[in-house]
């Protein structure tokens, strides 16, 4: 499915899921176009080229100042 079906930004649906998802994370930085095709999107390959220029040290980075900042680990807020 097509981002564009769906009527959003697909690139920043899939980074807030990584934030939350760990596994997902890992999973998105080694292999775009299998975690997006999991979730039923296909990415175009301007997308996965955009996502494998992410450093994963960067993200690890983002993740840790992102709990820090509210105050517990992002896996006890996901509810999904």
């Amino acid at each position: 499915m097509e981002s564009r079906e769906r009527g959003f930004n697909l690139l920043p649906y899939l980074a807030g899921r990584a934030l939350l998802n760990a596994d997902f994370r890992e999973r998105l930085l080694e292999n775009p176009g299998q975690a997006a095709r999991e979730l039923g999107f296909c990415l175009s390959e301007n997308q996965i080229e955009q996502i494998k220029a992410i450093d994963p040290a960067q993200v690890d980075e983002w993740v840790n100042n992102f709990e820090g900042y509210v105050g517990q680990p992002v896996m006890a807020m996901v509810t999904w």
